[in-house]
């Protein structure tokens, strides 16, 4: 019998996003909401504006834009930058983050710490190699294990409700990332 080590476990995801698979050619749009036509505006509202240094938001929309080139180009790596949320959240949907963090992000004058941007997608069936953005959070150092649960949770349970949404609109107001 086989013992199982790290070295004889798998770590792929049951539901392998088109993010990851390498040599795809995928196209990306972001689902507007009230407070983000663009995912330019979603990153400003919901991210940048966490850091304390414009210097640092700047360069941090950057690479935020540089991993959302490499998921159009299925170059993420599973689990580490993509990775599906448990089914059992976002049911019926399958929803997916990807994921991008800064360490030692400057947060006040005297406070530095971790710094994360979840993007919650859906990729629909109907719509072969489509990334579909629809929910952008910021996740930073918690106090507990159970306030970030909560809090990712809820993200997740949103961005499946926001994705059935995209879809009973036909896939109406999205913009190209």
């Amino acid at each position: 019998m086989t013992s199982v080590t790290p070295a004889t476990v798998s770590v792929a995801p049951r539901f392998p996003s088109i993010c990851g698979r390498k040599g795809s050619t995928n196209r990306a749009y972001w689902y507007s909401d009230s407070h983000a036509e663009t995912i330019d505006d979603a990153f400003d509202q919901y991210v940048a504006s966490k850091f304390y240094s414009p210097y640092q938001a700047a360069q941090a929309a950057e690479e935020f834009m540089d991993t959302m080139e490499r998921a159009k180009r299925g170059d993420l790596e599973h689990v580490d930058e993509i990775r599906p949320i448990n089914p059992a959240t976002t049911e019926p949907e399958t929803i997916y983050e990807i994921k991008t963090h800064w360490h030692n992000s400057k947060r006040s004058a005297n406070t530095s710490g971790y710094l994360g941007a979840r993007l919650f997608h859906g990729e629909p069936p109907q719509r072969p190699n489509t990334i579909i953005g629809v929910y952008l959070m910021c996740k930073s150092e918690y106090s507990d294990d159970d306030d970030e649960w909560l809090a990712q949770t809820g993200a997740a349970k949103s961005a499946a409700w926001r994705f059935d949404e995209c879809r009973k609109k036909n896939w109406c107001d999205l913009h190209e990332i």
